[in-house]
């Protein structure tokens, strides 16, 4: 995989133009991320046709529960990456900047392991099947190929640890899943195994990019540990991810734990074509947050700056958001019915799901902002509250109402959050994250 070079020294020498530069790194993880998303499209449907909707059901059902469990080992270690690396590039401490990668890579693999063990005891007396047991050791390969992106997006080589993650495990996976149907040993165990292989290569491809892209003298420099400030920092934003990891994954442990794994199964088919709204979002986030770190560094004088951020993200990402999610709408019926008849009773989650990622888009990169601006503690309350909500309301909904009630559930917390974060922003720093017709019109 070869690295997409970001220009560093034009970033160090004039912030300013790098940080509003968007167009051509934002149209190329952009791209990396449609053909990404298309391979998994692809392989799902190749699941699905081979699995059949029950097997499908209890891959996804184990799956979620590993990128679940992925959240925890690095205690918040993936968001402080974004937040810290490029204040010590800017300021060239290389000490703290080795002590960071330092700390970061030894309590993720450390607190890795101990989880997928304790979790793999539990499922053991619980009485768990294997495949969910398989699912849980996702967690640690997840959790370390999340860090390192973290830690590579952070180094302002954005572009290559979108493309790497984008392609790359989609790719692996792919490669994977036809050698086992060529062989005819496509199984849901067989299915997890490969995934762990993609996640695990991933991973350590990252950690060869990092390795490059990280200046000889930090690798040399004895580390400093700002244990301290860090733990104030990343505590925060370890509640907080693990807020979004809640709100972004248990809807469809929720339908599988009250409904049945088979309807897991459709409802995560939703939910992965209801995604495809959020592509372009998510690539500019990747592109627009350690930018906003490194504005941020400078206090209310880099809140123009940021806003100047905020504005160029919404206004590249919310006209491919809003067209995807007219197009989905339309035409969800003959999609579903074209993945299995099956999943044709997914469709009003599906467009439940669209609407509900459309607040994303609308709302811009307000999670950014207010995490990494400095109000890391509201962040964390606001994404915790959400995820309680969706836990408690989505058991009640899906038991009462099935796929539909949970959907419902998801739709108001994603707007919840995405309000609560927006009055944040424009009440504690006076930035407008939300489409105007500043941010909207077509001329840069």
């Amino acid at each position: 995989m070869s690295v997409v070079p970001d220009n560093e020294a034009e970033h160090r020498s004039s912030p300013s133009r790098s940080r509003l530069r968007l167009g051509p790194k934002a149209i190329l993880v952009f791209g990396a991320s449609i053909a990404g998303t298309a391979i998994r499209f692809v392989l799902q449907i190749v699941l699905i046709r081979w699995l059949g909707t029950a097997g499908f059901g209890s891959f996804v059902f184990a799956r979620q529960w590993g990128e679940l469990l992925a959240k925890l080992p690095d205690r918040g270690y993936v968001l402080g990456s974004v937040r810290f690396i490029p204040r010590y590039l800017a300021a060239e401490d290389r000490p703290r900047h080795h002590g960071v990668l330092r700390r970061a890579l030894t309590l993720t693999t450390r607190n890795g392991i101990f989880i997928v063990a304790v979790a793999v005891l539990i499922g053991l007396s619980m009485g768990q099947d294997s495949s969910v047991l398989l699912g849980f050791t996702l967690a640690l390969v997840i959790s370390l190929a999340g860090l390192l992106r973290a830690a590579v997006q952070g180094s302002h080589h954005y572009t290559s640890a979108t493309v790497l993650l984008e392609l790359g495990q989609p790719l692996s996976m792919g490669a994977g899943m036809a050698l086992l149907w060529y062989f005819d040993q496509l199984t849901v165990i067989t299915a997890l195994l490969v995934v762990f292989i993609a996640w695990l290569l991933v991973a350590l491809l990252e950690l060869v990019l990092l390795n490059r892209i990280t200046p000889a003298d930090v690798r040399r420099s004895e580390p400093i540990y700002e244990d301290d400030e860090w733990n104030r920092s990343t505590g925060q934003l370890f509640l907080a991810q693990l807020g979004i990891a809640v709100i972004n994954i248990s809807d469809v442990l929720i339908v599988g734990i009250v409904v049945g794994t088979v309807e897991a199964g459709i409802y995560a088919i939703a939910t992965r074509i209801a995604a495809i709204g959020r592509i372009a979002n998510a690539a500019v986030e990747s592109l627009v947050s350690p930018q906003i770190a490194a504005a941020a560094n400078d206090g209310p004088a880099g809140y123009p700056t940021i806003q100047r951020m905020i504005d160029r993200a919404i206004r590249i990402s919310i006209w491919p958001s809003v067209a995807f999610a007219v197009f989905a709408i339309a035409t969800a019926t003959p999609v579903l019915e074209f993945i299995g008849r099956d999943f044709a009773g997914g469709r009003n989650v599906l467009i439940l799901l669209v609407l509900s990622n459309l607040s994303d888009a609308v709302s811009g990169p307000s999670g950014h902002v207010v995490s990494l601006v400095g109000s890391e503690r509201t962040y964390a309350r606001i994404m915790l509250l959400n995820a309680v909500a969706l836990v408690a309301f989505g058991l009640l909904g899906g038991a009462l109402f099935g796929l539909i009630g949970v959907a419902v559930v998801r739709t108001a917390v994603n707007v919840s959050w995405n309000a609560a974060l927006f009055g944040v922003a424009r009440r504690q720093f006076g930035l407008w994250c939300l489409p105007s017709a500043r941010t909207i019109r077509f001329r840069s």
